[in-house]
């Protein structure tokens, strides 16, 4: 048990906000230094290669999905993308978003399922050409247009300080230092928000109010408030 715990100690504990963290619908991502504020009520994931969020139910047909572009340029970009099989339509606006150099492509495009219309656009920022793409069934773009539109317009470089040297939070091992329960030693050393008890029961396979002797080794879960 010892080798294990000593392993373990300092283990990144759930998700690692240096890889991007949501705060309500607002996206922003400490590493790539940048922010973008999806639409309420849209329900968003944090993926591998990108971050997507989709239109609220009974439709959950709206879309709007940031990744990378493998391009130098947006311009670049722009043209590979409407230049693919099945998409049609053109380079529609090349007005620089929240002062980042933009290229806009207007599409359609049609696929096993039916036919697209959104909008495509690549932002140039920090050497990378961020791609946001907004789409929606062609019935139902006109629907999710405007909202999907902000969203895309909000792209922005992060300055924010407190976001910017945000930190994963941590298993730590550390010492009862007396016969107390799990819950007497969650409050003279409280884990971060909203990490609970029962988690941290959890983490050491115990009940809360299991009483442990002196210098029991506990799994914990250190680390700042995230901003």
């Amino acid at each position: 048990r010892d080798a294990y715990l000593r392993r373990i100690d300092g283990l990144v504990f759930g998700d690692n906000p240096r890889d991007g963290f949501f705060r309500g619908a607002e996206f922003l991502h400490p590493e790539l230094r940048f922010r973008l504020r999806f639409p309420d009520g849209w329900a968003t994931q944090n993926q591998r290669q990108a971050v997507v969020a989709v239109s609220p139910p009974p439709g959950k047909d709206g879309m709007v999905q940031v990744s990378l572009a493998e391009r130098p340029s947006a311009e670049a970009a722009a043209r590979a993308f409407v230049d693919q099989p099945g998409v049609t339509g053109g380079v529609s606006s090349r007005a620089a978003i929240n002062g980042l150099p933009a290229v806009s492509a207007a599409f359609a495009a049609a696929t096993e399922s039916g036919q697209l219309r959104g909008l495509a656009t690549f932002v140039e920022h920090g050497g990378r050409v961020f791609q946001l793409l907004a789409l929606a069934p062609a019935a139902r773009w006109a629907t999710h247009a405007a909202a999907a539109e902000r969203a895309v317009r909000s792209f922005a470089v992060l300055t924010e300080r407190a976001a910017l040297d945000v930190q994963p939070w941590r298993i730590a091992v550390v010492n009862a230092d007396d016969a107390a329960t799990l819950e007497e030693l969650a409050r003279r050393r409280p884990p971060p928000a909203p990490v609970s008890v029962a988690t941290l029961a959890l983490l050491n396979q115990m009940e809360p109010g299991a009483r442990l002797t002196a210098g029991t080794r506990l799994k914990w879960v250190v680390g700042q408030p995230r901003p």
